[in-house]
């Protein structure tokens, strides 16, 4: 059978390479598919032209069972790691069910069951099946206990002999479940020991309460805060009010289509949606839905969306009225992006009309991207559709290899072999060593559950402990001895203790937001919040008290510190329509400036004018290179005129030289050394050893050698008695001492430069400032230069040209937005409770096994897994991570949100966020798995049967079946049905429910009314007591969605190069 897409004229080898794009698929004998072949040219593969002719071979065993499929099959090679990858299922030979599956690296998962068909244990890279703690990446067994009715009560984790110890924390970890006489969850108890404490990581409880037609109306999470939940008659979320009793309110049209949301402080969202539902208008703080001459900057804020007949968004338009076009091709293919799209944009403008071109080979890769300049970066791929080559505009050439289980194992360094890379994995896809001539070699290990326990480098080997619930609770570093950590029950901090012995305590408020910071009985911060749960004041331990106002957009627009009364320092803005400060009023010490900030029509800063003070101008070019001063640059977009090595990164400023490692981080600064750890987080400055805290998103500084320093929401202080106060972007602009008295103040250019008093350590954006530059964590910033120093291993985003810039510091509005990491970050949302088999807790089922995809791919940044911790806090977590990226607008790192049933709404919630707080950010994948939206606190946002505009590429799967295997709540046969959403790819996975649809192993558990009425399905055995059991007729098979899942993460990943360990 052959299948034609976008066909023209038939002919394979003429016209558009989106046209003409055949699969052919040959069938057995038996009428049973032999093989497929895409991108079929002749049939026949051939190494030299990689993404033509990929064929994939099934084989079959006497019972027509499928025993082996082979992917990139090539007869022909049997050296290359990108062909001829196979996959093997075995089976009992007794009763027919899938006992085995090995991959493409020759690694076993077992499968055993119990008397009733039932899975009993998996063990993934099985040996013998016996766990080895010195062996911790093979034999890891999950077990799960079922009821008399064949719920699972209890599953563990990394079982052994189900007796947890709590002097090995990675073994016998248990979740337990409890039911009410209708079978659904009302409790999940983490770490479940019988007889065992309750306290923060033993019995680790979370309730669920239903109304009378199954809607769950609270949820109590482990500290006891509740979240409860109101519903029209259709079953829409209507009401929701949080743990601190805040109510946001949810309208419907008749479709169902969600219309409206108000907030807490009743404030009101408009969507207005198309003849199809499409959201074509989303109109923030609504007040009339027109803006006039004089409209607050706050409110009517509209964004609006056009779309062709494909249904893909071409026109954009954001609350300041600028219009961005996109084009795409027939494969859907975004090719073309037009920026500040304006009838009268000069011929010699560079902030209108500025085009980005990308083009693609016939198996979807983008192979060259053209800016605006016309300069081009070309990349290409192997035949696993694995980016092996990039080349920058100056055609210099990093090269990359992977092995059989796609995982990269080399980089070919542009600069020579002496910083050519290779990484190392276990048999988990754990990366275990990173390795280069010009570099200490780096090792990690991990225990059975994949937590990382030791890193060893340059500076000696870190050694990490870890609680059951896999809360980080030790840190020991080499030369900077030991940093403690405990936790609530919900998982938040409530104790550092630094390595001198220093305790910093903290406390919560029931919706987890940060109440006090103490150390001892002296109350260091003490913070309230406002009716939205924006920051509102800060009382701190010096007696300074600093309130702060916003608009109704959620600007920050005043941030105001006194003392006994007195201004010690406010800072006040004003702002446009998309948030940018127009105008800064700055006081300091009784010393008052204004600030005036101009922007071109691509959002980049022209101007700034201080009175009394100076004036500034900056200019630039179509792709963002500053020119002001007579600055060119060359195609790679450096400094002409400055000295850079092969791999980007800057040698020589004219005044000072530098010097890199393997890695590309910085190791001199003139006379000056950097040590970092295998991580790449800075350890050490000449003979000086940092302490660093680790274990948060973003590393902070705990000591510098002398001086240890306390954060709450910001850098507080320091033990020098020294209290920090900040501006609006984070920027260290006075220094107050214990009594609250003024010690010294600072002023910068809008760039960081310096221009009046005393720097501190951590001045500009509140950041390491040393020497010429400051210190992002992955790169380093040249506020003299106003770009980064060696360039942004992520190539960027097609639908944000300004994210393709390698230099850019905050996409060029530095009086907005901060660049505090640099580097890509990939997240994670999802799990159903701890208890379920399928939580993402438990390495051997569901979603985590999604989340090893990425293992495999070095320095993907941070992965955030939501568990316990509920929904609502990872959402937050993803928000707060979000918002420290640079170019909030611009969308400078790539995303990805995986979620299954409540984190499959969580990440629905955070997509709809995002496209408010980032509107010009993209999504490049999102899954949802059997999603449940009824425990989300989405504060009415969220439609969840629509594609989220800002998201590229989405799959949606879902149960034949809409009940629950372990009865959890939210989803019965009417939701299953019902929710829908639309998607680029819809999966409906026979023979599952809830409960099984993300197993890698799938055959109806015969558990519910419609798999034990269905005679084919489910064998009925009735025992002498009168017991009755229903045991599956139908065999353990391979989940046929789990390798489609699987290479969309990869193909995301691909699309947003990300180019190895500590880029």
């Amino acid at each position: 059978m052959r299948v034609i897409t976008n066909y023209s004229d038939g002919d394979l080898h003429t016209g558009d390479p989106t046209t003409d794009l055949v699969q052919v698929t040959q069938y057995d004998g038996l009428g049973r598919v032999d093989r497929t072949i895409t991108n079929y040219v002749d049939g026949s593969f051939t190494a030299t032209e990689p993404i033509t002719d990929r064929i994939t071979l099934t084989a079959y065993d006497t019972l027509g069972r499928v025993v082996t499929t082979t992917t990139n099959l090539d007869p022909s090679q049997h050296t290359r790691t990108d062909t001829n990858l196979v996959q093997t299922i075995s089976y009992a030979a007794t009763t027919g069910q899938v006992t085995g599956q090995q991959d493409a690296l020759e690694r076993w998962m077992h499968t055993a069951y119990d008397a009733l068909g039932r899975v009993d244990r998996t063990i993934t890279n099985y040996v013998d099946g016996v766990y080895d703690p010195a062996v911790p990446d093979t034999d890891i067994t999950t077990a799960v206990m079922y009821d008399a009715l064949g719920r699972a009560t209890q599953t563990t984790a990394n079982y052994v002999d189900g007796v947890y110890d709590p002097a090995v924390p990675d073994t016998d970890i248990t979740t337990a479940m409890t039911y009410d006489g209708v079978g659904r969850v009302v409790t999940t108890t983490a770490n479940y020991v019988d007889g065992g404490p309750t306290d923060a990581q033993t019995n680790v409880t979370t309730t669920t309460t239903y109304d009378g037609v199954g809607q769950v109306v609270a949820t109590t999470d482990a500290t006891g805060a509740t979240t409860t939940l109101g519903y029209d008659r259709l079953g829409h979320t209507t009401v929701i009010t949080d743990s601190l009793g805040r109510v946001t309110t949810i309208g419907y049209d008749g479709l169902g289509t969600r219309r409206w949301t108000q907030r807490p402080d009743g404030q009101i969202t408009l969507i207005q949606v198309d003849g199809l539902g499409r959201p074509v208008a989303t109109i923030v703080n609504y007040v009339d839905g027109v803006v006039g001459p004089t409209e607050p900057t706050d409110q009517d804020l509209i964004r609006r969306s056009r779309y062709d007949r494909a249904g893909r968004v071409i026109e954009t338009v954001d609350p300041a009225g600028r219009v961005t076009w996109q084009t795409y091709d027939l494969q859907d293919h975004r090719i073309a992006v037009t920026e500040h799209v304006t009838a009268t944009c000069a011929p010699t403008a560079t902030d209108c009309m500025t085009t980005t071109h990308y083009q693609y080979d016939r198996a979807g890769n983008r192979t060259a991207i053209i800016d605006a300049n016309g300069h081009v970066r070309r990349f290409s791929y192997d035949v696993a559709d694995q980016q092996v080559e990039s080349f920058d505009g100056l055609n210099r050439r990093t090269g990359w290899t992977y092995d059989r289980g796609g995982r990269m194992v080399s980089q070919d360094d542009p600069r020579g072999t002496a910083n050519d890379r290779t990484w190392i994995y276990d048999g988990q896809d754990r990366l275990t060593s990173i390795d280069a001539t010009n570099l200490d070699a780096i090792g990690m290990g991990y225990d059975a559950l994949g937590r990382r326990t030791t890193l060893t480098d340059g500076t000696g080997t870190t050694t990490v402990t870890v609680d059951p619930l896999g809360r980080v609770t030790q840190v020991i570093a080499p030369n900077t001895g030991t940093v403690g950590y405990g936790y609530t029950a919900r998982g938040e901090r409530v104790q550092l203790t630094y390595p001198d012995g220093t305790v910093i305590d903290y406390t919560y408020l029931a919706d987890g937001q940060l109440d006090t910071v103490t150390e001892g009985s002296t109350t260091l911060a003490d913070y309230s919040y406002d009716a939205l749960g924006r920051l509102d004041q800060a009382v701190m331990g010096n007696g300074a008290v600093t309130s702060y106002s916003y608009d109704n957009a959620d600007h920050l627009r005043d941030r105001h510190t006194t003392v006994g009364g007195s201004t010690m320092t406010r800072f006040q803005y004003e702002v446009d329509r998309l948030g940018f400060r127009t105008q800064a009023t700055e006081t300091l010490s009784g010393t008052v400036r204004t600030i005036d900030y101009t922007y071109d029509g691509l959002l980049r800063l022209t101007g700034a004018i201080e009175i009394p003070g100076t004036s500034y101008s900056y200019s630039y070019d179509r792709v963002g290179n500053r020119t002001d001063g007579g600055r060119t640059y060359n195609a790679a977009n450096e400094v002409v005129g400055l000295t850079y090595d092969d791999a980007g990164n800057l040698l020589n400023d004219g005044s000072t030289s530098y010097t890199y490692d393997a890695l590309g981080r910085l190791t001199q600064q003139g006379g000056t050394s950097y040590t970092y750890n295998g991580d790449g987080v800075l350890v050490g400055r000449d003979s000086t050893s940092y302490t660093q805290d680790m274990v948060t998103t973003l590393e902070q500084m705990l000591n510098d050698g002398s001086t240890n320093h306390v954060y709450g929401h910001d850098r507080l202080m320091s033990d020098t008695n020294t209290w920090y106060q900040h501006d609006g972007v984070g920027s260290v602009r006075a220094v107050l001492d214990g009594a609250g008295a003024m010690q010294s103040t600072t002023s910068y250019d809008p760039w960081g430069e310096p221009t009046a008093g005393s720097v501190d350590p951590f001045g500009f954006t509140g950041e390491l400032h040393d020497g010429e530059l400051v210190h992002l964590r992955a790169r380093w910033y040249h506020p003299t230069l106003g770009t980064l120093t060696s360039r942004d291993p992520f190539e960027g985003f097609d639908t944000q040209p300004y994210s393709l810039h390698p230099y850019q510091y905050a996409c060029s509005a530095p009086t907005t937005w901060t660049d505090p990491s640099g580097k890509l970050a990939i997240f994670i949302a999802g799990g159903f409770g701890p208890g379920d088999p399928a939580n993402v807790g438990n390495p051997e089922f569901g979603i985590w096994q999604m989340a090893a995809a990425f293992a495999g791919i070095p320095d993907i940044g941070p992965v955030f897994i939501s568990d316990a911790e509920g929904g609502n806090t990872i959402l937050q977590r993803i928000i707060d991570r979000i918002w420290s990226v640079p170019c909030l607008v611009e969308g400078h790192e790539p995303i990805i949100l995986v979620g299954t049933s409540r984190g499959a709404a969580t990440a629905h919630v955070a997509a709809v966020n995002l496209q408010r707080d980032f509107p010009n950010l993209e999504i490049d994948l999102l899954i949802s798995i059997a999603m449940v939206p009824f425990l989300m606190d989405d504060g009415g946002e969220v439609n969840y049967e629509t594609k989220p505009t800002n998201v590229r590429h989405y799959i949606n799967i879902r149960s034949e079946q809409g009940g629950l295997r372990v009865g959890l709540p939210g989803a019965n046969a009417t939701l299953e049905e019902r929710l829908v959403p639309e998607a680029d790819e819809q999966y409906r996975i026979l023979d599952t429910d809830h409960g099984t649809v993300d197993d890698k192993l799938i055959a109806p558990e015969c558990l519910l009314p419609q798999s034990q009425n269905d005679p084919s399905r489910c064998t009925k055995v009735v025992a002498e007591d009168g017991t009755i059991t229903f045991i599956p007729k139908k065999k353990k098979r391979l989940n046929p969605v789990w390798p489609i899942v699987e290479q969309a993460i990869r193909d995301a990943i691909t699309n947003a190069k990300v180019s190895g360990p500590g880029s």
